[in-house]
């Protein structure tokens, strides 16, 4: 509006100026008559634009509120996730920020993507951030597609699965991706079965056979205390804060890896775990039936 004010002033002084040089009235017609209709021309094209903008903003905010995921690129290479979370926090709570990374340099790929708790704070974020200048670089803020759900090779035998089985595997998958886990040092009976027999050199059966004397289920249990004791006390002698396994926080580089076979070493771990990533380091007790495996990018 500004600059059709400044246009629409400018042809008006003009055609003054050529009425009092030129003094008939007459003449200036036609040409004043073009002028006005260059000016609605031009008034109609950015009333257009207008109208063209706003639905193309109205389409972006549909699609953000479907998904609550912003795709954000043009960010700086050295921006981390700690500095897209300070950014982007403040309009409502996150649920996801995944800034790809490079495989060869380790550095990030330069976009990334942020998923809210709630759709209408992502709107906001979107409203407030696209085109705004972040660590000296202009972001450009784009709805983005639903978190695609990665294919797991179980999922090829699912025809052959019964329905309690395919139950009981949702139960374990919502469970697994809850924010708070009431146990995380809990270890399954077979684990720690696994574990005492192969350190007191017994079979597990005889292990749990009723003819050893006792109760089988009570030389379990004082198995599995013994053994959590002395995991807590290895985490412990290596800097690990127990204590933060109760909160509801999770960390993004530290993965606590449980059910592990007695056989299974660090070098097997890394191993494992290497492919996906640099590895930082691998704990693994005496114990062997869990371990905690720290990857230096999230």
């Amino acid at each position: 509006m500004e600059w059709l004010r400044k246009h629409m002033s400018a042809k008006a002084d003009i055609d003054d100026m050529d009425d009092a040089d030129m003094g008939d009235e007459g003449e200036e017609q036609a040409p004043s008559g073009a002028a006005a209709d260059g000016t609605l021309q031009d008034s109609s094209e950015a009333v257009s634009t207008k109208t063209d903008l706003a639905v193309a903003v109205a389409s972006i905010v549909s699609q953000i509120q479907d998904t609550g995921r912003l795709f954000i690129r043009n960010l700086p290479y050295l921006a981390t996730e700690e500095d897209l979370r300070a950014a982007f926090e403040k309009f409502g709570p996150l649920s996801e920020v995944h800034m790809p990374i490079s495989k060869d340099t380790k550095r990030p790929k330069g976009f990334a993507y942020v998923l809210y708790l709630l759709p209408e704070h992502a709107v906001n974020a979107y409203r407030a951030m696209d085109n705004k200048v972040f660590l000296g670089r202009l972001l450009h803020v784009l709805p983005s597609k639903e978190k695609p759900q990665e294919r797991e090779a179980g999922d090829l035998l699912a025809g052959f699965k019964s329905d309690v089985k395919k139950e009981r595997d949702a139960k374990k998958k919502a469970l697994a991706g809850s924010d708070f886990n009431w146990n995380s040092l809990y270890m399954s009976a077979d684990a720690v079965a696994d574990s005492i027999s192969e350190r007191l050199s017994i079979s597990k059966a005889d292990l749990l056979s009723a003819d050893s004397g006792g109760n089988p289920a009570v030389r379990l249990a004082l198995a599995e205390t013994h053994i959590i004791n002395d995991t807590k006390r290895f985490f412990e002698e290596q800097g690990v804060v127990l204590e933060r396994f109760s909160h509801r926080e999770r960390s993004d580089t530290v993965i606590l890896v449980k059910n592990i076979p007695f056989s299974v070493d660090e070098d097997e771990l890394r191993s494992l775990f290497g492919k996906f990533g640099s590895l930082g380091r691998v704990l693994l007790p005496p114990s062997r039936t869990i371990a905690i495996v720290e990857l230096l990018e999230a």
